[in-house]
This record gives C-alpha cells, structure tokens and sequence, in this order.
C-alpha cells in the first residue's frame, strides 16, 4: 500500500499535530498516542491561540468525530483559513461508508483511521498518511 499512499506533508517538515475534540480524556489518549514518536511534535487546541508567528506553517489537525459540537464542515473552513498549509485526519468510531467517505474528501478531510486503529496506525498516518489513497482521492475529486 505504500506505493499508493502520499505524504500529508513533505518529508523535511517537522510535523506538528494538533488534537481537536470535545472529549479531554480522548485528547489526552490521542497526543499520548502522538508523543510516543520522538519527531513529531503534538499541539493541543489552546495552542492555536498564540500569536501567527510563534505557530507552524505545518499542521495536521487529528479530529476527533464523535463528540464535536460544531459541524465538521465549519471545523474545517475555520481552520483551514487561518492555517492553509494543514491537513485533516478524521478520527471516528466505526467504518464509514463509501459515499460518506467522499463527502469527507470533499470537506477537505485528508485521511480517516477508526478508534480501533489509533493504537497501531495513528503515528504512521500522521507521519506518512497510508490511508489516503492517490487515486480514490483524484476519483472523487
């Protein structure tokens, strides 16, 4: 699957990843998760409010699902304008469907990984992404 997968992020980047969720105990397991790899560098939401020049140009946004107050797509717009350079990687309870698959790429999300992989899959899909897949994306684009 490597072959397939892309790079969120260009391979000299320092990545910074950027918990977002309503749930304090998940965020916590999540940038455990995250810190147990010694290059990346986690962020937590309060984190954004520091001024533009003291924050990456770099970040990947690992979204938690399940319990977000605001809708995903006003998440994303938001973010997205004040950080250009950032990536999307959804995290959600149980396999999503196909056609919901693709409204997420059309949102602007970058990967998925489900709650059951973030164990074993959350560091790799921050560091390389092998859950996007070059050309699912360029399909429902």
């Amino acid at each position: 699957m490597s072959a397939l997968a892309r790079s969120l992020l260009p391979a000299s980047s320092t990545i910074h990843a950027c918990i977002v969720g309503y749930n304090c105990l998940v965020n916590l397991y999540l940038a455990e998760r995250v810190r147990k790899d010694p290059d990346l560098r986690c962020m937590s939401f309060q984190d954004l409010l520091r001024p533009p020049s003291e924050i990456p140009a770099s970040i990947i946004f690992v979204l938690d699902l399940t319990e977000i107050p605001v809708p995903l797509s006003k998440i994303i717009q938001t973010l997205g304008k004040r950080f250009p350079g950032g990536k999307f990687l959804a995290i959600t309870k149980k396999p999503v469907p196909v056609d919901e698959i693709r409204g997420f790429f059309q949102l602007g999300i970058d990967g998925l990984l489900e709650y059951e992989d973030v164990e074993s899959y959350l560091v790799p899909a921050i560091n390389r992404s092998p859950l996007v897949v070059r050309g699912i994306r360029q399909m429902w684009k």
